[in-house]
C-alpha cells in the first residue's frame, strides 16, 4: 500500500512533480510508445500514425472489452498486468458518460498504480509514478493539448486529496461499455461507431440513457459498475466514415418503428414539407425570429400549404424532454409568421388557444407516447395559406428521423444540428455555417462535405459569412448573424433543381417551379442593424405587429397634434440655422400653394424626408419617429382625401398643372434635394418591407444619399 500511497502524494502537486511548468508543453513527455509492447503502445502508434483501422488494434482491444474486468498492461513495466479499480468522471469538462474521465489501475500486489486519462479517446494521458505522458500527436494541436493538460493537472490534486491508499487497492470491481456521453457526434461519431468496429455486441453494456438503443446491444447490465468508452481514436478528418457506419443500421432501426411513433404518415398533405435546424443551445442565429417567417412568407407563393418542423435538442433513446428555450424559441417564430400573414380572423380564435402545455427544464424527461406533443400551431391566412409549425425539441433521435425522412427540403446549421437532416437523412436543402475566426473551418468544412455527398445541397456565399453577434464563450459558442434573403435564395435553388426531377407535387421537368429571388443585404449590414438596436433599444422591425402598435399610438390625436406643431416650429427654427438648406414643413391647412415650390413642399415625400432629418438629430427624435412619421402619412392621405372632396363638389378648386407656375423650373431642384429624396426613398421601402424594405433604406438608401449629398455641395 506504500506504493499507492506515495503515488497519491504525487499527485497532489503534480506541476512540481512531474517538472510540468505550468502548461508549457515544452516540458512535458511524449509516452515512447516506440520502446514498449502493450496495449497502449499499440494504441498511440496507431493513433500517431492514424491507422483507425488496424486489425491487430481492433483484436486486440475486442478481447480486453469483452471480459469482466477491465485489464491492461502496464504502459511502462510491461511485464505487469494490472486491473482497472475505480473512475471519476472530470467535471471541469461539461460531458458526463466518460468524455473526459480518470481511470486507476493496480496490480494484484499493489506496487505499480498508474492513471489512464480519457479525452474523447482511450488513454490520451497516462499518470504513471515516473512521469505524466501525453499522446505524441497531441504535440501537433497546442493549444487542444494545454486544454485537456489543464483540465487533468487542474482535477487530480483535488482528486489525490479525497483518496486514501485504501480505495485504489486490487479488487474484483467489474466493468462494462459506457454510451451515456451527453454529446450526440461524439456518441454516434465515437462511441457507436467504435462498438461495432470492434464488435462489441455480446459485450457488457451499462443500462444508461442513450441517444440511440440498437437492437445488437445484447447485454444491458442494470448493476453499478465502472464505465468505459469504447472510442479508440478521434480522428477530425474521419467523421463521415465513422459516422456512416452506425448510420445505416439507425436510419433502418428508426424507420421501422415509424408507425408506433408517429403514426405512420401525415394525416393531411401538404405541397411543401419544410425542416428547420436552428441552433440555440451554445449559439444563437440572430435573425431567426424574423428571418423565417419572411423565408415562409416567400415560399408560400408557390407552396400554399406548408408543415415546417422546428429541431431542438434531444432527447435520450425513449425518452421525452421540454426545453424551456426552443419552446420560447419556437412560439416567438410562431408569433413573427402570423404577423406577416394576413390570418383569417374565422380561424384566429381557435390559433391563440394552442399554447405551450408542461414545459419542463433540460433535466426533467418522461417516457413519449404518441402523438403527445401539443407544441405545435397552423397558421390560416385569408389567400388561403396554410402554415403548420411543429416544434421537434425534446424529441429523440429515433422519432427525429422518422419525421425528417418526410420532409421534402432541409434549411439547416451544420454541426450536431446536421445529424438529423444530413448525416442520418440525406436531404437536400441548404447546409449553412457560422464561423467566429477566419482560421476555424470545422463548420465551412462539415458543410461543403455534406454539399458533395447530398445533391441539390446548397451552401451560402462566402461573403456571407456569420458575423459575431454577442457575447463570444469559445469558439463554437457565439451568436451570430446571416442574411435569410440569402437562405431563401438558396432554398428556391434547391426547390427548382428538385422539381425538375418530379420530386415535388405539382412539378415536373414538362413543369419546372420557377422562384423568384430576393436582394440580400450583406452580412454586415445586419450587423450594423443588430449593434444600433442594442444601443437605441427600439427594434427595427417590418412585422405587421409593430405597424400596428405604431398606428394605434399614431392615433392618439391630442398628443401627435402637439408633435406636429413642435414639428413645424422646429422645422422653422432649423431653416433659419442653415440658411434655408430645409424648407419649413407646410402646415396640413396649406391647400391653395402659392409658388410651384410649395406645391412640392407639401409632397408626401418631401414632409416625410424633413422630419426624418429633423429627428435624427437627437436620441428622443429617433425614439419618436415612427411615431411621427406615422402621423404625417395618416395626414397626407386625408388631407387628399378632403382635396379631392373640395374639388368634386367645386372642380374651380382644382390646383393648376404644376408646369404653369413660374416658379417650376427653380421648383423642381427641390426633388433633388436630400430631403426629398429621403422620403422617396422610406416611401419605397414601405412598399417593399416584406422583401427587407426597411433594411435595405436605413443601411444601404440612406448612406448613398448623404454620400451623393455631399458630393454635390463640393
Amino acid at each position: 500500500m506504500n506504493a499507492i500511497q506515495q503515488f497519491l502524494d504525487k499527485l497532489k502537486t503534480p506541476n512540481k512533480s512531474f517538472g510540468i511548468k505550468g502548461l508549457d508543453l515544452s516540458t512535458c513527455k511524449a509516452y515512447p510508445y516506440e520502446k514498449y509492447s502493450c496495449e497502449i503502445a499499440l494504441l498511440h502508434q496507431c493513433s500517431f500514425e492514424g491507422d483507425r483501422d488496424n486489425v491487430r488494434l481492433s483484436q486486440t482491444f475486442q478481447e480486453i472489452f469483452a471480459k469482466e474486468y477491465l485489464e491492461l498492461t502496464h504502459p511502462i513495466h510491461t511485464h505487469i498486468l494490472t486491473r482497472a479499480v475505480l473512475g471519476f468522471n472530470n467535471p471541469l469538462v461539461q460531458n458526463g458518460g466518460g468524455y473526459n474521465s480518470f481511470v486507476f489501475f493496480i496490480d494484484e500486489s499493489n506496487q505499480y498504480p498508474w492513471i489512464l486519462v480519457n479525452e474523447n479517446m482511450f488513454a490520451r494521458i497516462l499518470i504513471t509514478p515516473e512521469n505524466l505522458f501525453l499522446a505524441k500527436d497531441l504535440f501537433g494541436v497546442q493549444d487542444f493539448a494545454k486544454w485537456i493538460l489543464w483540465a487533468a493537472l487542474a482535477e487530480i490534486p483535488k482528486i489525490a486529496r479525497n483518496l486514501k491508499a485504501e480505495d485504489l487497492k486490487f479488487c474484483n470491481k467489474k466493468f462494462a461499455i459506457n454510451l451515456g456521453i451527453t454529446r450526440p457526434y461524439h456518441f454516434f461519431r465515437d462511441d457507436l461507431y467504435w462498438f461495432y468496429k470492434l464488435n462489441l455486441q455480446d459485450c457488457n453494456v451499462l443500462n444508461t440513457p442513450m441517444f440511440f438503443k440498437t437492437k445488437e446491444m445484447k447485454n444491458i447490465v442494470q448493476e453499478e459498475r465502472l464505465g468505459i468508452r469504447p472510442a479508440l481514436l478521434c480522428n477530425a478528418d474521419s467523421f463521415d466514415s465513422q459516422i456512416d457506419l452506425s448510420k445505416n443500421i439507425i436510419v433502418a432501426q428508426a424507420l421501422a418503428s415509424k408507425e408506433l411513433l408517429i403514426g405512420g404518415g401525415e394525416e393531411e398533405m401538404y405541397s411543401l414539407t419544410l425542416w428547420l435546424g436552428i441552433p440555440g443551445e451554445r449559439r444563437i442565429w440572430l435573425e431567426q425570429w424574423e428571418g423565417i417567417p419572411l423565408i415562409l412568407k416567400n415560399l408560400s407563393h408557390y407552396f400554399p400549404s406548408i408543415k415546417v418542423y422546428v429541431d431542438g435538442m434531444t432527447a435520450y433513446d425513449g425518452e421525452r424532454i421540454e426545453v424551456k428555450d426552443n419552446l420560447e424559441a419556437f412560439w416567438k417564430i410562431v408569433e413573427n409568421t402570423k404577423e406577416v400573414f394576413e390570418v383569417d380572423s374565422r380561424h384566429y380564435k381557435e390559433w391563440s388557444n394552442q399554447t405551450i402545455h408542461n414545459t419542463k427544464s433540460h433535466t426533467e424527461s418522461n417516457t413519449i407516447g404518441k402523438n403527445n406533443s401539443q407544441n405545435s400551431a397552423t397558421i390560416l391566412g385569408t389567400k388561403g395559406e396554410k402554415i403548420t409549425l411543429k416544434s421537434l425539441s425534446g424529441y429523440d433521435y429515433r422519432t427525429k428521423i422518422c419525421y425528417c425522412a418526410m420532409c421534402d427540403i432541409v434549411i439547416s446549421e451544420t454541426s450536431t444540428t446536421a445529424l438529423t437532416p444530413f448525416d442520418f437523412c440525406k436531404k437536400p436543402g441548404v447546409a449553412f455555417y457560422c464561423i467566429y475566426e477566419a482560421n476555424n473551418m470545422v463548420h465551412i468544412n462539415m458543410a461543403r462535405d455534406f454539399a458533395k455527398q447530398i445533391p441539390h445541397l446548397k451552401v451560402p456565399s462566402p461573403q456571407y459569412h456569420a458575423y459575431e453577434g454577442g457575447k463570444r464563450d469559445t469558439t463554437f459558442a457565439f451568436n451570430y448573424h446571416f442574411p435569410p434573403e440569402h437562405f431563401y435564395n438558396l432554398a428556391a435553388e434547391s426547390l427548382e433543381e428538385l422539381s425538375k426531377e418530379g420530386k415535388l407535387t405539382n412539378f415536373s421537368k414538362d413543369n419546372p417551379l420557377k422562384m423568384h429571388r430576393l436582394a440580400a443585404p450583406s452580412v454586415e449590414l445586419y450587423a450594423k442593424k443588430h449593434a444600433l438596436e442594442q444601443k437605441t433599444k427600439i427594434k427595427i422591425s417590418s412585422n405587421k405587429s409593430t405597424k400596428r402598435l405604431l398606428k394605434e399610438i399614431s392615433y392618439q390625436k391630442q398628443l401627435l397634434e402637439i408633435e406636429s406643431l413642435e414639428l413645424d416650429i422646429q422645422l422653422k427654427q432649423l431653416q433659419i440655422k442653415s440658411n434655408g438648406a430645409i424648407p419649413p414643413l407646410p402646415t396640413p391647412n396649406t391647400t391653395m400653394q402659392a409658388t410651384a415650390k410649395d406645391r412640392i413642399h407639401n409632397h408626401l415625400a418631401y414632409k416625410l424626408g424633413a422630419a426624418l432629418i429633423l429627428n435624427s438629430k437627437s436620441l428622443w427624435g429617433y425614439i419618436r419617429m415612427p411615431y411621427v412619421l406615422s402621423y404625417i402619412k395618416e395626414s397626407h392621405k386625408k388631407e387628399i382625401l378632403e382635396y379631392e372632396a373640395k374639388v368634386a363638389k367645386n372642380p374651380s378648386l382644382k390646383l393648376p398643372k404644376l408646369e404653369s407656375y413660374p416658379d417650376y423650373k427653380e421648383a423642381l431642384k427641390e426633388k433633388e434635394c436630400l430631403t426629398y429624396k429621403l422620403g422617396e426613398a422610406l416611401m419605397q421601402a414601405d412598399k417593399d418591407w416584406i422583401k427587407g424594405g426597411y433594411l435595405r433604406f436605413y443601411f444601404q438608401e440612406v448612406p448613398r444619399l448623404k454620400k451623393e449629398f455631399r458630393e454635390k455641395r463640393k
